[in-house]
Protein backbone atom coordinates (compact mmCIF):
# COMPACT_ATOMS: atom_id res chain seq x y z
CA UNK A 1 0.00 0.00 0.00
CA UNK A 2 2.87 2.34 0.75
CA UNK A 3 4.38 1.80 -2.73
CA UNK A 4 0.98 2.37 -4.34
CA UNK A 5 0.51 5.60 -2.44
CA UNK A 6 3.94 6.92 -3.31
CA UNK A 7 3.56 6.06 -7.01
CA UNK A 8 0.24 7.80 -7.32
CA UNK A 9 1.44 10.74 -5.27
CA UNK A 10 4.30 11.13 -7.78
CA UNK A 11 1.91 10.69 -10.70
CA UNK A 12 -0.47 13.28 -9.27
CA UNK A 13 2.40 15.67 -8.61
CA UNK A 14 3.61 15.37 -12.21
CA UNK A 15 0.10 15.94 -13.58
CA UNK A 16 -0.47 18.98 -11.38
CA UNK A 17 2.97 20.36 -12.22
CA UNK A 18 2.16 20.04 -15.92
CA UNK A 19 -1.18 21.77 -15.28
CA UNK A 20 0.59 24.61 -13.48
CA UNK A 21 3.15 25.04 -16.26
CA UNK A 22 0.68 24.73 -19.13
CA UNK A 23 -1.89 26.88 -17.35
CA UNK A 24 0.58 29.77 -17.31
CA UNK A 25 1.40 29.54 -21.02
CA UNK A 26 -0.65 31.57 -23.46
CA UNK A 27 -1.66 28.82 -25.90
CA UNK A 28 -4.72 30.44 -27.38
CA UNK A 29 -8.35 30.61 -26.41
CA UNK A 30 -9.20 27.27 -28.01
CA UNK A 31 -6.62 25.26 -26.08
CA UNK A 32 -7.27 24.34 -22.45
CA UNK A 33 -4.94 21.61 -21.12
CA UNK A 34 -6.85 19.27 -18.81
CA UNK A 35 -3.99 16.95 -17.90
CA UNK A 36 -4.86 16.65 -14.21
CA UNK A 37 -7.33 13.87 -15.05
CA UNK A 38 -4.49 11.40 -15.90
CA UNK A 39 -4.09 10.05 -12.33
CA UNK A 40 -7.83 9.34 -12.17
CA UNK A 41 -7.64 7.37 -15.42
CA UNK A 42 -4.73 5.20 -14.25
CA UNK A 43 -6.07 4.17 -10.82
CA UNK A 44 -6.26 0.41 -10.08
CA UNK A 45 -9.44 -1.38 -11.09
CA UNK A 46 -10.35 -2.58 -7.59
CA UNK A 47 -9.90 0.70 -5.76
CA UNK A 48 -12.86 1.52 -3.53
CA UNK A 49 -15.35 3.88 -5.23
CA UNK A 50 -15.35 6.32 -2.31
CA UNK A 51 -11.57 6.63 -2.58
CA UNK A 52 -11.83 7.21 -6.33
CA UNK A 53 -14.38 9.97 -5.69
CA UNK A 54 -12.14 11.54 -3.05
CA UNK A 55 -9.14 11.50 -5.40
CA UNK A 56 -11.34 12.99 -8.13
CA UNK A 57 -12.46 15.73 -5.77
CA UNK A 58 -8.88 16.59 -4.79
CA UNK A 59 -7.67 16.63 -8.40
CA UNK A 60 -10.59 18.85 -9.39
CA UNK A 61 -10.07 21.17 -6.45
CA UNK A 62 -6.41 21.68 -7.27
CA UNK A 63 -7.31 22.13 -10.94
CA UNK A 64 -9.84 24.80 -9.98
CA UNK A 65 -7.30 26.61 -7.84
CA UNK A 66 -4.70 26.57 -10.62
CA UNK A 67 -7.11 27.56 -13.40
CA UNK A 68 -9.14 30.02 -11.35
CA UNK A 69 -12.46 28.37 -12.19
CA UNK A 70 -15.38 28.14 -9.80
CA UNK A 71 -15.79 24.38 -9.25
CA UNK A 72 -15.87 23.43 -12.96
CA UNK A 73 -12.99 21.01 -12.51
CA UNK A 74 -14.45 19.53 -9.32
CA UNK A 75 -17.79 18.85 -11.01
CA UNK A 76 -16.15 17.38 -14.12
CA UNK A 77 -13.73 15.13 -12.21
CA UNK A 78 -16.40 13.96 -9.75
CA UNK A 79 -18.74 13.07 -12.62
CA UNK A 80 -15.89 11.31 -14.40
CA UNK A 81 -15.01 9.38 -11.23
CA UNK A 82 -18.66 8.31 -10.90
CA UNK A 83 -18.81 7.17 -14.54
CA UNK A 84 -15.44 5.37 -14.36
CA UNK A 85 -16.88 1.93 -13.35
CA UNK A 86 -19.38 2.02 -16.22
CA UNK A 87 -16.67 2.92 -18.74
CA UNK A 88 -14.40 0.18 -17.33
CA UNK A 89 -17.22 -2.38 -17.70
CA UNK A 90 -17.72 -1.33 -21.32
CA UNK A 91 -14.08 -1.38 -22.36
CA UNK A 92 -12.06 -3.76 -20.14
CA UNK A 93 -12.43 -7.54 -19.82
CA UNK A 94 -14.49 -8.56 -16.78
CA UNK A 95 -11.84 -11.04 -15.57
CA UNK A 96 -9.27 -8.22 -15.39
CA UNK A 97 -11.65 -5.98 -13.47
CA UNK A 98 -11.88 -8.52 -10.65
CA UNK A 99 -8.10 -8.62 -10.20
CA UNK A 100 -6.21 -5.83 -8.53
CA UNK A 101 -4.63 -4.56 -11.68
CA UNK A 102 -3.37 -1.23 -12.86
CA UNK A 103 -4.89 0.15 -16.01
CA UNK A 104 -1.95 0.15 -18.39
CA UNK A 105 -1.65 -1.02 -22.02
CA UNK A 106 0.38 -4.04 -20.98
CA UNK A 107 -2.07 -5.20 -18.30
CA UNK A 108 -5.44 -4.68 -20.00
CA UNK A 109 -4.39 -4.77 -23.66
CA UNK A 110 -3.68 -1.97 -26.10
CA UNK A 111 -7.18 -1.77 -27.58
CA UNK A 112 -8.97 -1.80 -24.22
CA UNK A 113 -6.56 0.72 -22.71
CA UNK A 114 -6.87 3.26 -25.51
CA UNK A 115 -10.64 2.87 -25.78
CA UNK A 116 -11.01 3.30 -22.01
CA UNK A 117 -8.62 6.27 -21.89
CA UNK A 118 -10.24 8.10 -24.81
CA UNK A 119 -13.74 7.51 -23.44
CA UNK A 120 -13.02 8.57 -19.85
CA UNK A 121 -11.02 11.66 -20.85
CA UNK A 122 -13.57 12.50 -23.55
CA UNK A 123 -16.39 12.36 -20.99
CA UNK A 124 -14.39 14.60 -18.67
CA UNK A 125 -13.73 17.16 -21.42
CA UNK A 126 -17.36 17.14 -22.59
CA UNK A 127 -18.63 17.80 -19.07
CA UNK A 128 -16.02 20.50 -18.42
CA UNK A 129 -16.61 22.45 -21.65
CA UNK A 130 -20.40 22.00 -21.55
CA UNK A 131 -20.46 23.55 -18.09
CA UNK A 132 -18.05 26.26 -19.15
CA UNK A 133 -20.17 27.44 -22.08
CA UNK A 134 -23.70 26.51 -20.87
CA UNK A 135 -24.98 27.20 -24.37
CA UNK A 136 -25.37 25.57 -27.76
CA UNK A 137 -24.74 28.88 -29.51
CA UNK A 138 -21.09 27.95 -30.17
CA UNK A 139 -21.56 24.20 -30.45
CA UNK A 140 -18.85 23.53 -33.06
CA UNK A 141 -16.34 25.75 -31.29
CA UNK A 142 -16.98 23.88 -28.04
CA UNK A 143 -16.75 20.55 -29.87
CA UNK A 144 -13.39 21.61 -31.32
CA UNK A 145 -12.12 22.48 -27.83
CA UNK A 146 -13.31 19.08 -26.54
CA UNK A 147 -11.45 17.26 -29.32
CA UNK A 148 -8.21 19.22 -28.88
CA UNK A 149 -8.23 18.90 -25.07
CA UNK A 150 -9.04 15.18 -25.28
CA UNK A 151 -6.20 14.51 -27.72
CA UNK A 152 -3.71 16.42 -25.58
CA UNK A 153 -4.82 14.73 -22.32
CA UNK A 154 -4.70 11.26 -23.95
CA UNK A 155 -1.17 11.95 -25.21
CA UNK A 156 -0.16 13.16 -21.75
CA UNK A 157 -1.65 9.99 -20.21
CA UNK A 158 0.31 7.87 -22.70
CA UNK A 159 3.46 9.71 -21.69
CA UNK A 160 2.69 9.06 -18.02
CA UNK A 161 2.27 5.31 -18.65
CA UNK A 162 5.86 5.26 -19.91
CA UNK A 163 7.04 6.81 -16.62
CA UNK A 164 5.35 4.16 -14.46
CA UNK A 165 7.97 1.57 -13.43
CA UNK A 166 8.06 -1.59 -15.57
CA UNK A 167 7.18 -3.74 -12.57
CA UNK A 168 3.71 -2.18 -12.28
CA UNK A 169 3.10 -1.87 -16.00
Amino acid sequence: MRKLGSRYALLTFVALLMEAILGRLELGQWFTPLVYVAPLVLLPTTMRPILVLFIGFLLGLVGDIMMGTAALNVIATMATAMLRPAVMNLTIDVALLRKRTYITPRRVGQKSFWLYTIMIIGVHCIIFFALETLSFAHFFYTLWRVVVATIFAVLFTAMITKIIPRKTR
